[in-house]
This record gives structure tokens, sequence and C-alpha cells, in this order.
């Protein structure tokens, strides 16, 4: 029992202290495993944000390529800006730069001009660009329009979109010709491709080279455009992460900046892809900003599962772990069984006792001379002891730290994390920090402190801690350097190559695996390494220690730099592809050849155009002066045929009027022939007089001065009407009306009569007694299509030509009933003027279609039409203004429909048409809708307040006396007032429907 006793009193503590050596090793190795896995998760974040960068800035390189070709020359044709985006192969070179387009300024007052040109712009397509138009459609005072965009297949919907109508895309123009420098838009949906349409724009301003020193107002007078990037995330981002040195086993995101979350989301690299359960923390992660054209993007990058060292140095730890517990345990069986005899027990123990004496003088004397300071702190950090070494390492005295706390000394960025080690909830006894430490005289030095907390055996609370601190500044340093210089090779984007002292390969970096995959087996032989050797005995022979040449390897040129490392008597082969870069240089001097070739024709060309200028103010003056003729000759015809118009006129009634009464035998008896001459000449006069009223008709139409009285129409009643006028005429022949249920039309009734009497007394001419003659009505084009169609002789395809002319008249002149020549020339006319058109389809000996289009009537086209010509009526006359005056036609439907049992609708139009009744025949009365009816009409501005004070009273009387009220009512109406209340008639609409509501609300 006593030898049990004393072999476990000394077995046992040496199995703890063996134990506590391996948990202190197995923490130490633990650290260093995690310490370099954090390196290589720095080192794969450093390398993923510096590819990226290196990415948006060559792109952003070719949007500045093609800022230089519009600084280069006055003028870039279409033909020119696509020559240059192929011969820069923006779809390989630059993978995520989806398109470049040319956004061109264009002011209101030059839309149509603009539109024009680029529809009849052959230059790329030889069938032009006949249907572009800008979108989204409407009037504004400027339009940012993308004009020219490569390549256009795939974006054609982008061409002619104004992107002043977005409020993102013209934000981010703004910004950027106010600061003349590249701005990117935010996360934004772009308008082609298909799937995930994610990406974002960037706007590059295109000034003449002197606008950057103009005032900015006049600086943006001088914008010429902005050329746009159209970046798509998916596409710039996935071919950078297919790269097998991208972030290897490292997720991350790309956001806009305005924060992380979907709705900011540019780019998730390992979308699809994670293999992780929900709930996983990855072991490290880090964010990083990023300035992409005045915009902010923040990358959020986090460790995959799997990510770290090899299996064998990550399980390093519990390989230490489990050798160091079966070591404790070997080592506790020897103790225990050296210890079961007293006589050894007790020399051993004094032989311990003297080894800890030993020891314990060792340990004094290794604290006193030691190069590492040796401390002791309480569990909070103050120091207890420190060995003389802390004079070197700090500067302070041993007695000067004493009773101070060591988190005095520490730099304030790394205080946070000792305070979190030292306090760490997980109680680990062993454990290594590195920090900074402030010196004496104020510098800063890098420690690393390897702690030991000391804990009571019974109730294992830390009872103290000892530490032991040394000098690592030229350490971290040398293991940053390292660190950098051993990335650098492997993760170079350009081929690294390194031969032995004997000339064979000894090193290969990935790029110079995947560029040159025959490398291995052709050796020496290789273009890219031939010549090498000679070249490296040179460079032996000589002063210098590198040399630059160029290489052809198939197809690619690459830059070759050959140095020499003496220290392993290596040669170390840089290369850089420069095959595009050797492209474009060729390209360039391609196209200033071609540029100063075309800059020689177009001086030439510039000097034939002043002369051609010169010519053409001499032709315009003359033509100004032939014009001023021409206007008084026309001015002396109008006159004239006014007044021959007038003068004929007198005599003819005069002659008609006795021609009647001699018919009428008033005085005195005719017999027949006298009866048939009288009819002949009264026939004559008829002819005579239509005569008369075409030419007038004609030449009002001609000088511009016949105003349409434009109304709702329906052209049943009209052709109705025109049918019972000459119904006697007609006689015998068979008249037919081919119509069904079409709208109404928006026309002068009375001139659109004159049209259809016109069409329909040449059918009648042209057609036997037997003859049929048929009206069609129906709507074509949006229009209503009105024919009238005969079973005359028909017309000969050369006759067709000129039956529009005036004085003109086809057919046999033997069986042709003579007429003026002007009706048909006077119908063409008219229907134009009303906004349709008018043609003829016939064959000889089966008949003749006439057809003319008027346009389908809408309030809003009636109401516009019809504020135009009364605004431009009124303008000729001093202080004539247009008025709207607004009726709620709500105030009638209740008392007449009561009175005389009518619907809504009548009740409306009745209203409608007293009211037409009443007011000049220039004024425009209709109904907008079913709840209100609009007067517009033109008058002097003091008159317009009576004119609707007499609209008023005359309402009311009339609906008191046909609804039998007793008592006079209050008709409630709004008024506006061209230019003071509006410019146009929308606004002016708007604004009486307002004093409207006023007077209806005023009156409730």
């Amino acid at each position: 029992m006593l030898r049990f006793s004393q072999g476990r009193r000394v077995a046992f503590p040496i199995l703890l202290l063996c134990l506590f050596l391996t948990v202190l090793f197995w923490r130490y190795t633990a650290y260093n495993t995690a310490r370099e896995a954090r390196r290589k998760f720095q080192d794969a974040v450093d390398a993923s944000h510096q590819l990226i960068k290196s990415r948006l800035d060559l792109c952003l390189n070719a949007l500045y390529g093609y800022q230089g070709l519009f600084a280069a020359s006055q003028t870039v044709t279409r033909q020119e800006f696509a020559a240059y985006s192929k011969g820069i192969d923006l779809r390989q070179n630059y993978p995520g730069l989806s398109s470049v387009s040319f956004v061109e300024r264009v002011p209101a007052d030059r839309k149509a001009e603009f539109l024009q040109r680029v529809r009849t712009d052959t230059s790329v397509n030889p069938e032009g660009f006949g249907q572009f138009s800008i979108y989204p459609v409407g009037s504004r005072e400027e339009y940012w329009v993308v004009n020219y965009i490569e390549p256009f297949q795939g974006h054609e919907e982008a061409h002619g979109f104004d992107f002043s109508t977005e409020p993102v895309r013209r934000a981010a123009l703004e910004k950027a010709w106010q600061t003349g420098k590249p701005t990117a838009t935010g996360r934004i949906s772009l308008l082609t491709g298909t799937g995930n349409r994610a990406g974002f724009l960037v706007f590059l301003p295109v000034f003449p080279p002197e606008s950057p020193d103009l005032p900015l107002e006049e600086r943006r007078q001088q914008l010429k455009g902005f050329i746009v990037g159209e970046f798509h995330v998916l596409e710039l981002f996935r071919e950078l992460s297919s790269r097998p040195h991208f972030a290897p086993r490292v997720d991350f995101e790309i956001f806009d900046g305005q924060g992380l979350t979907d709705q900011h989301l540019l780019y998730d690299h390992r979308k699809g892809q994670r293999t992780w359960v929900p709930d996983y923390r990855p072991r490290f992660s880090q964010q990083r900003t990023l300035a992409v054209a005045d915009q902010q993007w923040r990358l959020s990058f986090a460790a995959m599962p799997g990510f770290g060292l090899t299996e064998a140095k990550e399980g390093l730890p519990i390989l230490v772990l489990c050798a160091g517990i079966v070591f404790s345990f070997l080592l506790f069986g020897i103790v225990y069984s050296l210890s079961s005899s007293r006589i050894r027990s007790m020399s051993l123990a004094e032989r311990m006792t003297r080894e800890f004496k030993e020891s314990e003088e060792r340990y004094r004397l290794m604290a006193e001379n030691s190069t590492d300071m040796i401390s002791r702190h309480t569990p909070t950090g103050i120091y207890l002891y420190a060995s003389p070494a802390s004079k070197n390492l700090t500067a302070y005295e041993p007695q000067e730290l004493t009773g101070h706390a060591m988190q005095e000394f520490i730099h304030p960025q790394d205080l946070p994390k000792v305070e979190t080690v030292m306090s760490a909830a997980s109680g680990e006894d062993v454990f290594t920090i590195r920090y900074r430490v402030r010196r004496k005289d104020g510098g800063m030095l890098w420690v690393e402190t390897t702690c030991r907390r000391v804990r009571d055996p019974q109730t294992k609370a830390v009872r103290e801690i000892i530490a032991v601190s040394r000098d690592i500044s030229d350490r971290q340093k040398t293991e940053k350097e390292l660190a950098r210089l051993a990335a650098f090779p492997e993760e170079n984007p350009n081929p690294v190559i390194e031969l032995d002292e004997e000339g064979a390969i000894s090193y290969l970096n990935q790029a110079a695996k995947s560029q040159f995959p025959k490398l291995l087996d052709q050796g020496l032989r290789h273009p890219i390494l031939e010549g090498v050797v000679l070249a490296a005995a040179e460079l032996e022979k000589g002063e210098r220690r590198s040399l630059e040449r160029e290489v052809q390897v198939g197809e690619s040129v690459f830059e070759e730099l050959i140095s020499l490392v003496p220290e392993s008597r290596s040669i170390r082969i840089y290369a850089l592809d420069v095959t595009h870069r050797k492209r474009f240089e060729r390209q360039r001097q391609e196209q200033a050849r071609q540029l100063e070739k075309t800059n020689k024709e177009l001086v030439h060309q510039q000097k034939i155009m002043q002369q051609l200028l010169a010519d053409l103010q001499s032709s315009k003056s003359q033509l100004e002066a032939s014009n001023k003729k021409l206007a008084e000759l026309l001015s002396v015809k109008d006159e004239f045929v006014a007044k021959v118009s007038h003068e004929l006129r007198t005599p003819l009634t005069a002659i008609k009027e006795g021609v009647r009464l001699l018919l009428d035998s008033a005085l005195g008896p005719v017999n027949e022939e006298q009866v048939d001459f009288l009819k002949t000449i009264e026939e004559s006069i008829d002819r005579l007089a239509e005569l008369i009223n075409n030419l007038l008709d004609l030449s009002k139409l001609q000088a511009g001065r016949l105003r349409l009285v434009r109304q709702k129409v329906s052209i049943q009643e009209l052709i109705e009407s025109t049918i019972r006028s000459y119904r006697m005429i007609a006689g015998s022949r068979r008249l037919t009306v081919e119509c069904g249920v079409v709208p109404a039309v928006f026309a002068d009734p009375n001139r659109i009569l004159q049209v259809l009497g016109n069409l329909f007394s040449n059918a009648i001419k042209f057609t036997g007694e037997r003859g049929n003659i048929v009206f069609s009505v129906d709507v074509r084009d949006g229009q209503v299509a009105v024919s009238v169609k005969d079973d005359g002789p028909g017309i000969s395809e050369e006759d067709l030509k000129k039956l529009f002319q005036k004085f003109s008249q086809v057919g046999d002149a033997a069986s042709q009933t003579r007429g003026t020549g002007l009706g048909l020339a006077l119908c063409k006319e008219l229907v134009e003027l009303h906004g349709g058109s008018i043609g003829v389809t016939s064959e000889l000996g089966t008949g003749t279609v006439f057809t003319f289009t008027l346009p389908i009537y809408t309030s809003e086209m009636a109401l516009e039409k019809s504020f135009e010509q009364l605004v431009e009526s009124a303008g000729r006359a001093e202080n004539e203004v247009v008025a709207l005056i607004v009726v709620d036609l709500a105030q009638f439907t209740g008392p007449l429909a009561a009175a005389k049992e009518w619907d809504p609708a009548t009740c409306a139009q009745k209203v409608v048409d007293l009211a037409r009744s009443h007011l000049k025949r220039n004024d425009v009365v209709m109904e907008i809708g079913s709840h209100s009816g609009v007067v517009l009409l033109s008058a002097q501005s003091a008159g317009i307040a009576s004119v609707a004070q007499r609209l008023k009273k005359l309402l009311a009387e009339w609906l008191m006396s046909t609804a039998s009220l007793k008592m006079l009512p209050d008709i409630r109406i709004g008024t506006a007032v061209y230019p003071e209340d509006g410019l146009d008639v929308m606004t002016l609409l708007a604004k009486a429907n307002s004093a409207l509501q006023a007077a209806s609300g005023k009156h409730a």
C-alpha cells in the first residue's frame, strides 16, 4: 500500500505535466495551422480583388479608346464606329462589355433632321433604318438617343432609346457631363438580352478638345454625346471566375454599394453551387470596396467548406494531440513502475528535490539572463514581475512595469484582439498572440507573447499568467515579404518559366501551363525558349542582368523578359501576350493613314462646299426676288378672280331669273322650240355659275384662306342628303347604298356634300339611263372610306394620270356631257384639306370607282384640330383670343329626361345643337365623353365673359321652357382663355374643368 501511494505521488504529476505539454503543443500547432489557412484566404481575396479591378480597368480603357476616336475627328460616322468596334473585337477581348453605344444629344428643334439622317443612313445597312424612331414617344426639350451601337445584332431594341426618360440613366449622364469623368449607374435591368439582365452602364462624355475650359452651361451646349458601355455582370464575372487560380474554394458576392441585400446584388460567384447547409458559418470572411467609374462596389468574400491546407497539415494538430497522450501514458507507466520500491522512491524524491532547486535556480538565471522578456501577471493583465529583458524590449525598467496593466503599453488597434484572447471563455491555458507595444521612447515594436494560465488546483480559478515575450519585428516584415514573393509567380496571370543551370525546365506557373501545353514536351525547341540559353550566356559576359525580346508563338506575339538569378544560377523568363496590342497598334497606324487621307479629302470637299454655298447664296437671292414677284402676281390673280367672280355672278343671276320668267310664260307665251332654246341657255348659265364657284374655291384653297367648319358628321346622312338632292337628275338610274355600322367622321358637312355632289353628278353623266350607281362605306386603315361606283364606259389608263388636273376632261368627247374640268381637282383639294385621300380605279367597258377617305371622329382629335384652326385665325386679328367653355351636361339629363322621355345621349345632343345654332359659324361646339360639352370660340378678349353669360342664360331659358320648370335654373359652366390660362387645348380643358368643379362646389 505504501509502495502504491509513493508511486502515485510521483507518477501522476509526471502524467499531468506531460498532458499539459501535449495540450500546449496541440494548441500551438492548431494556431499555426489556422494562421496559415487565414493567410491563404487573404492571398486568395487579394488576387480575386486585383483580377476584378484589372478586368474593369481593361473595359474602361476600351471606352477611353472610343472617346479618343471621337476626339480625333469632327464627325465619326456609323461606318467608322462599326469598323473601330470590329477592330478591337469587343466580344473576344472584353468579355462582359456587352455593347458600346454612342448616345447623341438631340435638341427638340433638330429632332426631325436627326430622324431623317438616321433613317437614310445606308453606310452600314444598305436598306437604312427606315423604321427608326425615338422612344418612349413624347415631346421633350432635348433627347439623349442611342444612335450608334455595336455589336448591333442582338441589341436592336436599344437603338433609338432616349436615356433622359429613365431616372437612373439620366442621373448618371448628368453627373458625367458635369464632372467630365466616367460615371457608372447602380444595378439596373438592361434593355437587351434574355434571362438574367442585371448589369450596369458607364457613361463617358464626348466634348470637343477646347470644351473643358468653357463655363459649365456653355460646355453642355458643346457636348456631342456619350460613349456608353453596357456591362452584363453575369458575363463579366463568369469568365473571370472560371480561371483555375481565381479565388479557389472562396465564395464571393458583389453589391452595388447601396447595401448587402438581394435588391443591390450584382453577382453571386457560387449561386446554385453551394453545398454547405443553410446555417453554415464561413471559417473566414472579409469585405472589400472597389471604385468603379465613380461608383462604390462592395465585395463580400467567404471561405467555403473545405477551404484551408492539405489534409495532412489539417490533421497535424490532432496527430500531435494523440501522440502526446500516448507518450504521456507510456511515461506514466514507466515512472509508476520505477517508483514501486521505497528506496528508489526516496532516491528519486531527493534527486527531484535537488533538480527542482536547480531548476528553480536555472529558471531564475534564465529569467535574469534571457533575451526574451519573462513576466508574471494577474488574470486581468497587471504586471507582478518582469525580467531585466524588459529594458531591451520596451525601454522600461522592470520596476517601472510592476503594478501597471500590460494593456497600457499595447497599440490601440491591437488592444481589442489581445483583450479578447486573454479573457476567452474557452479557458485555454496556453496561447500565443502577436501585437504591437509602445516603447518608452515612443516607438512601436511587434511582439509575440506565449502565455500560460496558472490555475488553483482546487478551484481551477486562474491565479496568474506567465508570459514570454520576444521581438518579432524583423520576422514579421520578412514573413510578409516572403509570402508576397512566394505568391507572385503562381498568381501572375502571365506565363513565368524558370530553367536550371543545365537548361532544363525547373518551374512553370499555371499561366505558362495553360498557354503553352506542349512546352514540357518540346523543351528548348519550343518557340518561347528558342535562344534563351544563348541569351543568358551573353548576359553573364556583360553588365546587364536582363534583356527583352519579341517571340512569335503561332499567331500570338509575346514580349519576353529574360533575367538571371545568381543565387541559384537559374534563368527566369517572364512572358507577356501583346498580340492584341500589336494588332491594335497596326490598326491605329492604318487608321491614322486613313484619317490623314480623309482629312485631305475633307479639305478638298470643304473648298468645293464653300463654292457651292456661294453659288447657293446667289441662287437664294435670285429665288427670293422671284418669290416676291410671284407673290405679287398671286395677289393680283386672287384679286382678279374675286372681282371677276363678283362681277359675273350679278349679271348671271339677272339672266337666270329672266330665262326662268320666260320659261314660266310670265312675259307671254313661248312655243316648244323657244322652250328648248331657253332650257339650253339655263343649263349653260348653271355650268358657268358652277365654274365661277369652283374657281373661287380653288383660289381660296391655294391661297390657304379656305376655312373648314368641321364637326362630328354621319357619312350615311350626307350620302342620303346627296341622293335626295340629285334624285330628279338621276332619273331612272338605279341607286344603291351599301353601308354597315361605321363611325362618324370629323369633317365640314357642306364641303363633303360638295365632294359627294361632284362625284355623284359625274357618275350620272357617264352612266346610261338604265345604269347602276352604287355608294359604299367601310373602314380602311383607321379611316372611313366612301366609294361611288358606276357602270359607265370607264377611263383609259392614260386618261387616269391627268384625271385630277384642273381644266382636264377625259373620255370620248362625242359621247361625254360637257363639264367645267374643275370638279375633281376641287374634290382632291377638299379631301386632302380634311386629312384624307382620294383615288380612282377604272377599266374600259366595266365602269369607274372613285374612293375618298376621311378621319374617324374622336373628341380629342376634334378638339385639337379645331383649337389649332381657331388659334391660327385669331392670330390675324388684333386683340382676338380663343376661349374654351365647358358645360356640365349632367345638369340637363334629369329634367329633360323627365319632361321629354329622352335618353342621356339625346339630352346631350340637344344641348350641343342648341349652343351651335346660337353661335357664329366658325365657333366649334362638341360633346366630350358623356359628361360635358365644349365650346371653342374666337372673340375680342373683352367679350369672352359676355359670351359665357349669354350662353348660360340661353341654356337656362331653354331648359326651363323645355322641361316646364317654374324657376330659372343656375347653369354651371367653366371658362379658360388662350394664352393666359394655357398654351395647348388639353391644358385649357383641365383649367376650365377645374373652374366648373369650383362653381359646382360653390353652388352646392
